[in-house]
């Protein structure tokens, strides 16, 4: 009878091994170097808008991507200047709550700035997007 069953020993040597070998597959898969969060936002969002404005057939919203690029639209090394000129034009399409809230942020970035001179990028950038989308 002790042939037909193998012992308690095997059987749990065979899942502690396989857990052991997805273990060490996850040690080198994080062997690469990554970006970090930030950065990978960046990218990500910059890819995003590229696509919007080059290949819109195969371009599909994300909602995440699109408040990434609404809360950091402001800060010229999180968005560059030649993706903020794409966002520009994807804002022009911008609708409702969405619409709503930019101009409104927009607007309270230049009375902030009205009231003490801050960053000129920001200040210029929230004029431009009050001008489009007013």
């Amino acid at each position: 009878n002790s042939g037909d069953k193998p012992d308690d020993a095997e059987v749990k040597k065979t899942p502690k091994s396989k857990k052991k070998k997805k273990k060490e597959k996850n040690v080198n898969e994080n062997d690469q170097p990554t970006l970090d969060p930030e950065q990978k936002a960046d990218k990500l969002a910059s890819e995003y808008l590229k696509q919007w404005s080059s290949d819109r057939k195969s371009w599909k919203f994300q909602k995440v991507r699109q408040v990434w690029l609404l809360k950091h639209m402001y800060n010229s090394e999180q968005v560059n200047s030649d993706d903020f000129e794409i966002l520009l034009q994807y804002l022009d399409g911008l609708k409702g709550k969405s619409r709503e809230v930019t101009v409104k942020q927009a607007e309270k970035i230049i009375e902030e700035d009205d009231e003490n001179a801050t960053d000129e990028t920001k200040t210029e950038r929230a004029r431009q997007i009050v001008q489009l989308l007013c």
